[in-house]
């Protein structure tokens, strides 16, 4: 009996459908060599149909809709190696975003996804849009560049600029950012070797007035070149440092007598220099009584690494409402004090509610997190908590998955009192799998 026929016996233009269908069709560029004429030729023409769709819509764009639009959301890739085509791309979407400055005069907000390019903003896209107010370019394993002022966006909000998985981004010192900027996410710098001098901070960032809340990813600054952070003072209120190599000193915390919202993600921590992160932490945390929002993750490192103890300075923290920590600790019992009577939303590990229960069940949580729920005493807690915590509507689970380990089933028991509320409790799920690159999310209402 004759086996199925090779994938390279089908039609082009059958080959080149059933390849449109897979998504992300670069897993698949990854992982089959194209040695042959055909499947290259095939390849060529999916990339050749995406570029006329694009072209496609720009037309369409630009000579029936444009100007209607007030916000333009765009998510392109390229095949992965394809530099031919990720010129063309480049080009086009420039040309799409110039044409709007002059056919969509109500446009004000762009948000680019790109994939496997490399882009560099021109000088005379800001005076094009100009009327912007928010800008999001992200870039999925690529570059971005910008050397360029983008000062005649006068009415530009909030900024983002971000490149993963590539070259990352390269901001140069010329490229001044508009003052009306109140919110701003940059990144990735990439990394340094020891060998290499550490750049200075960015003298974009520190001249920006009304700069409320700033995102860095992947930042190299040492805690003396973010001491430049002091020039926000009278305005900076939210700080979030993914990836950073260093953290800021005391002294530059300190004087963010603003600063009511930090979130500090992705330490790289060894089981040998724990104290070397603990310290520089509660020293950080320590000059920040008037937090409001609180969130430290120890992404990178794992759960086989435990602090001393949780950070001693949330005991000061007496405005604080929402702690967000996924830090293991030696000496699991929360630091007691004030600070817990204002709490809202709590997510710590499920190990720490075991020993501060009858403490957790004083609080007016209306968010409880539990991660890493799976300690064979924790139902009976958790059972405990939703009937003491009146104030409680949501209840969330957070763990992760690797792709062949699916992880133990999670049962609770929701008592009586609990699922009689009005509005009723909503009880979430979220899982991470790692090693396959995306969330799954579930949810479910009692």
């Amino acid at each position: 009996m004759p086996g199925p026929p090779p994938i390279c016996a089908l039609p082009g233009d059958l080959l080149a459908r059933i390849l449109s269908l897979l998504d992300p069709l670069r897993e698949l560029l990854r992982s089959v060599n194209l040695d042959t004429h055909q499947a290259d030729g095939t390849t060529n023409a999916q990339a050749q149909r995406s570029l006329a769709r694009l072209r496609s819509f720009s037309c369409w764009l630009l000579r029936r809709a444009a100007p209607h639009v007030r916000r333009l959301q765009l998510r392109i890739g390229t095949p992965y190696g394809d530099e031919r085509a990720a010129t063309r791309f480049e080009a086009e979407v420039l040309g799409l975003l110039l044409g709007c400055g002059a056919a969509a005069p109500q446009l004000e907000e762009v948000h680019l996804n790109l994939q496997f390019l490399h882009l560099a903003l021109p000088a005379c896209l800001a005076p094009a849009l100009h009327n912007l107010r928010v800008l999001e370019v992200e870039i999925e394993e690529g570059g971005l560049t910008l050397e360029v002022p983008l000062t005649a966006m006068s009415r530009l909000e909030r900024l983002r600029l971000s490149a993963t998985e590539g070259s990352g981004l390269e901001l140069a010192p010329e490229a001044s950012l508009p003052a009306s900027l109140t919110s701003l996410r940059l990144g990735s710098f990439g990394w340094y070797s020891a060998a290499e001098e550490v750049p200075t901070f960015l003298p974009q960032v520190t001249c920006l007035p009304r700069l409320s809340r700033l995102r860095l990813d992947s930042t190299p600054f040492t805690p003396e070149r973010f001491h430049a952070l002091t020039a926000l003072a009278g305005s900076l209120r939210s700080l979030s440092l993914r990836w950073p190599s260093f953290l800021p000193g005391p002294q530059t915390f300190r004087s963010l007598s603003c600063l009511t919202a930090l979130d500090l993600e992705s330490f790289s921590v060894a089981e040998d220099d724990v104290e070397d992160v603990f310290n520089p932490l509660e020293a950080a945390l320590s000059e920040l009584p008037q937090l409001q929002q609180l969130e430290v993750h120890f992404g990178d490192c794992g759960y086989d690494i435990a602090l001393p103890r949780l950070p001693p300075a949330l005991a000061g923290m007496t405005s604080l409402h929402s702690l967000w920590c996924d830090l293991e600790a030696q000496d699991r019992a929360l630091p007691p004090g004030a600070w817990q009577h204002s709490l809202r939303r709590l997510l710590l590990p499920g190990d720490i509610y075991l020993l501060n229960s009858s403490g957790i069940a004083a609080m007016p949580l209306r968010l409880l997190g539990v991660l890493h729920p799976y300690h064979s005493a924790l139902h009976y807690t958790l059972m405990q908590l939703l009937e003491d915590i009146c104030t409680l509507r949501h209840l969330l689970f957070e763990t992760s998955w690797g792709a062949d380990d699916p992880g133990p089933p999670l049962f609770l028991r929701v008592p009586p009192a609990a699922q009689q509320r009005n509005p009723p409790l909503c009880i979430t799920t979220h899982v991470r799998i790692f090693e396959q690159s995306f969330d799954y999310i579930d949810s479910l209402e009692c």
